[in-house]
């Protein structure tokens, strides 16, 4: 028989008489497990945060640090306004929610998976390691060191967001130079002089701002794409496009007209003005446009600068936010560019290989003597096939310059120079819908030469400037038509010139048939 513990109350000492109590209440199953964890709360305070920091950026018009699938505005509202949703019913404690906010994290590390895959590691990286931070503060009831290793993920992306905001906000981005530069899209040292590759044309850029994009980045922008540069602080990019066109002058109207054509097709752009370059006014335009894409609007300043056998176009572009800071720096730029001059052209194929110096007429033994090196004769199936009335064509393909003589028989009569000259004035103006703006004496001929300016559509395409060269001599009259597009002529004038002077008449006597 066992002794009772000794502090064992005595029978005696209870109270019969005392209403029965109830047993203490047992916790009820689950109840706790309704509640969010303080990990899953604090997940739910870091998605709203998350949410208006980019709804944020949004609205301010800026793209963030990294462009993705999911950084338009458009793209950011519904997952703004899930995130918001979901995020306040976790800091209110409805764990039930944990399962879908988790799920919508799953399927944005997925995208993010995708994008590391086909595109590149700096884009990606940040939205994985947010959406890992994500899970380690949903999954479970985390412990003090998943919330603190989730924390710092997601204090981290939220710093680069940050950066992202006040890039959106002021147009500049401190760390875009070293983001570009690890994903190797950019060189490591900026530059401050460029030299073409396809064509060695020259570029100066401003110290210490601009660097050149790898090769590989460079030709993901396409097969005429021959330098490629970017100012990252300030989302700044100039792309130089070259295209070789083997014994042509190309022509820069033609080249604004495929600029205008292209923007026209682009119902977002719109071409705001143009002027001549400065330092190629004969081969150059500068083109303002502006563009708006995805409800971001951009500012474009185009050169296209057209020369014999390359034409160039440079399109420099920026935010229209920060355009007008640096648009002094960007015409700078464009104006920079200096043509190669260790080119050596091809010939167009109806022109004799060797450059002439004295030319003799064929129908009469006139003479011309070229100003330079740079003239050539044109073959005579050539002449024949264009104009049945030159006898001689001289051509400088460079600056798509021609000189053509014509011999008229004037069927014996000796016809006074002026009123040789009257006639053509009365030809040019009414048959050939051209102006004739001068007429003088020619210097090396004042009794038997005069020469007229003339200016006139071809064919509604084209206005051409020209000098006619009018002699007489004993019952023949020469013209020497020296012409050129308006863009070339202020350069071609002087040879045009020289030659009409250097026109020599043929001796008495002296005169052939072809």
């Amino acid at each position: 028989m066992t002794k009772p513990a000794p502090d064992a109350p005595s029978p005696d000492d209870e109270n019969v008489y005392a209403p029965p109590v109830a047993p203490a209440a047992q916790p009820a199953a689950g109840r706790s497990a309704a509640r969010a964890t303080l990990g899953q709360r604090l997940a739910g305070a870091c998605l709203i945060v998350s949410a208006a920091l980019w709804l944020l950026e949004s609205l301010l018009g800026g793209r963030g640090l990294f462009a993705g699938p999911f950084t338009t505005p458009l793209m950011r509202a519904f997952p703004v306004l899930l995130d918001v949703s979901l995020g306040g019913a976790l800091v209110l404690g409805l764990r039930r929610v944990a399962w879908l906010a988790g799920a919508r994290v799953v399927l944005v590390l997925a995208s993010w998976t995708f994008v590391l895959v086909v595109r590149d590691r700096m884009t990606a990286v940040p939205g994985i390691v947010l959406g890992i931070a994500y899970l380690l503060l949903l999954v479970r009831d985390a412990g003090k060191p998943r919330m603190v290793v989730g924390s710092v993920f997601w204090a981290l992306c939220m710093l680069l967001d940050v950066i992202g905001l006040r890039a959106a906000v002021t147009g500049r981005n401190p760390i875009a130079a070293f983001v570009q530069i690890r994903a190797g899209e950019i060189e490591p040292e900026p530059v401050t002089v460029v030299t073409g590759e396809q064509s060695h044309y020259r570029l100066r850029l401003p110290s210490g701002d601009w660097f050149l994009h790898t090769r590989a980045s460079t030709q993901q922008e396409g097969p005429r794409a021959d330098r490629f540069l970017s100012r990252p602080d300030v989302d700044a990019h100039l792309l130089v496009l070259v295209e070789k066109v083997p014994g042509t002058l190309l022509a820069p109207n033609g080249l604004v007209q495929e600029v205008g054509q292209m923007e026209r097709r682009d119902a977002a752009s719109e071409l705001v003005r143009s002027k001549a370059m400065r330092a190629h006014p004969e081969e150059g335009v500068l083109l303002w446009v502006r563009k708006t894409k995805a409800g971001v609007e951009t500012a474009r300043l185009i050169a296209v600068v057209a020369t014999y056998e390359w034409s160039f176009k440079l399109i420099a572009t920026a935010p229209s936010r920060i355009f007008p800071e640096i648009e002094a720096e960007l015409e700078g730029i464009l104006e920079s560019f200096e043509l190669p001059t260790d080119e050596k052209h091809g010939l167009p194929p109806e022109v004799e290989p060797q450059p002439v110096d004295v030319v003799e007429g064929v129908a009469a033994k006139y003479r011309l003597k070229a100003p330079g090196a740079r003239w050539f004769l044109r073959k005579d199936e050539a002449v024949k096939k264009d104009s049945s009335l030159a006898d001689r064509w001289l051509v400088r393909p460079d600056k798509d310059a021609h000189v053509l003589v014509i011999i008229e028989d004037l069927q014996g009569k000796d016809v006074d120079v002026d009123a040789y000259t009257d006639a053509a004035v009365e030809l040019i103006e009414k048959e050939l819908k051209g102006t004739v703006k001068s007429r003088m004496p020619v210097l090396t001929h004042p009794e038997n030469g005069r020469v007229l300016r003339v200016s006139r559509e071809e064919q509604g395409e084209h206005e051409i400037e020209s000098y006619y060269g009018l002699f007489t001599q004993a019952g023949r009259g020469f013209t020497v038509i020296a012409s050129a597009t308006s863009e070339r002529f202020p350069s071609a004038a002087p040879d045009l010139v020289r030659l009409i002077e250097s026109f020599e008449l043929p001796r008495e006597g002296m005169v052939e048939t072809r």
